[in-house]
């Protein structure tokens, strides 16, 4: 009766002992490995001699493209467009405003301050330069 691994298959055909081992002898272990990246070549695959045959990877159904934009999107993004240009819009609009508000401000402010000036300098040359006596 031929010897078990400890995983309690043939050591030929366990895979774990073969994949661990490295080289093929069931049971030892791998040995420190180089610093060559080159692929190393494994042993060909048990065949149907041993009851197991290898089973190839599952491929993953490819990849397919997202459909070509149809137009369908650029309602939102047109939207966007214009509410950010009629924010803009509103915003000249209340910056222009603002500013004729306050140069109108400005204006009374300089006729209020000339007024009073003019009126303030008449009063004073009025009283010091005055011909007539005082009473």
């Amino acid at each position: 009766m031929p010897t078990r691994c400890l995983h309690g298959l043939d050591p030929s055909a366990c895979l774990i002992c073969r994949t661990l081992a490295g080289d093929g002898a069931p049971g030892a272990a791998a040995g420190p490995r180089r610093g060559t990246r080159r692929v190393q070549r494994r042993e060909a695959a048990p065949g149907p001699d041993t009851g197991w045959a290898p089973t190839p990877p599952a491929r993953s159904a490819p990849l397919v493209a997202p459909a070509p934009a149809t137009g369908h999107h650029l309602g939102p993004v047109a939207m966007l467009v214009v509410a950010a240009a009629l924010l803009v819009a509103v915003g000249a609009a209340v910056w222009l405003l603002v500013g004729v508000v306050f140069t109108i401000l400005r204006v009374f402010e300089l006729v209020a301050v000339a007024g009073g000036a003019g009126w303030a300098g008449y009063r004073i040359g009025h009283f010091r330069g005055s011909r007539h006596p005082r009473r």
